[in-house]
């Protein structure tokens, strides 16, 4: 699982939004402590 900080996250949201998409669970962190979690929703956009 991959980690970002929030301030990752926010400078490169679209790129972890992108490895969410391709199956990769990303863990938010605040000061070193997880907080949220970027995971894709399933069933949506398939066919």
């Amino acid at each position: 699982m991959k980690t970002a900080s929030i301030t990752q996250t926010k400078n490169q949201l679209s790129a972890l939004i992108e490895q969410v998409k391709r199956g990769e669970t990303v863990l938010i962190l605040d000061r070193g402590k997880p907080v949220a979690r970027l995971v894709a929703v399933e069933g949506v956009g398939e066919d």
